[in-house]
């Protein structure tokens, strides 16, 4: 009889209860970034270690900071609700959309920045990627800011969460692989395909896998004029 009293009021009252859980979830949400310091540099991960899913939840929540009241379930929350905003912003058709989910996801973006169709921006640690002022983003570009090895390789590869930073008007071309801890310097052009490994210096372009230094600017009054070989100062 209980129950049956209680699937009534759940009828009864299902679009309040609805909003109820929704006002949760965002309040889960954001919540978990205002009590959550956060330093924008390299630190260390655990190794992977294949585990069921719930122990595997609550040991990233544990390494995500999460800490009391409910860590687990806020950091399920904040995940969840991150792969979907990254689905919504690789398939929108604007790139004002893109930037507007991305920023959403934890992703600084400054003024004036472009992303194109398909940038997938680390799905885990978005936090981690700085878009500065003017940049350009052409599309089908991959962003991982985090490696983590099995514990099976933990003497051969570091596991770590490293930021990415991309420099100001940098232009970032079709298809282009962006590792953990790469700084693009200002104004820069990573041509089509590289996968960049290394820092990028201001003012060059760079291709190929692993990305390496073609040509290098001309400058006049701070504005780039020409390309020349960086080893002969060749155009």
């Amino acid at each position: 009889m209980e129950i049956d009293k209680i699937l009534m009021y759940i009828s009864d009252n299902l679009w309040f209860l609805l909003v109820l859980s929704f006002l949760f979830v965002i309040f889960l949400y954001f919540y978990v970034d205002i009590n959550r310091d956060f330093n924008f540099s390299k630190r260390k991960l655990n190794y992977h270690t294949e585990r069921g899913f719930y122990i595997a939840l609550r040991l990233s929540a544990k390494e995500h900071g999460y800490s009391f009241p409910l860590p687990t379930l806020r950091f399920f929350v904040k995940r969840s609700l991150n792969h979907f905003l990254q689905i919504l912003a690789k398939n929108m058709p604007y790139s004002g959309f893109r930037i507007m989910l991305q920023r959403m996801r934890g992703v600084n973006i400054g003024s004036s920045v472009h992303i194109g169709p398909s940038v997938y921006i680390d799905d885990v640690y978005p936090e981690y990627v700085k878009i500065s002022e003017g940049a350009s983003i052409a599309g089908h570009n991959t962003f991982l800011t985090h490696t983590k090895p099995l514990t099976y390789h933990r003497n051969l590869i570091e596991s770590s969460v490293n930021p990415i930073v991309i420099g100001e008007s940098a232009w970032i071309s079709i298809g282009v692989t962006i590792l953990p801890g790469v700084k693009v310097g200002n104004g820069s052009i990573v041509a089509s395909g590289s996968v960049v490994t290394k820092d990028v210096p201001e003012n060059v372009m760079v291709a190929g896998v692993p990305a390496k230094i073609i040509k290098v600017f001309e400058m006049e009054s701070g504005k780039p004029t020409a390309l020349r070989n960086p080893k002969y100062g060749e155009k």
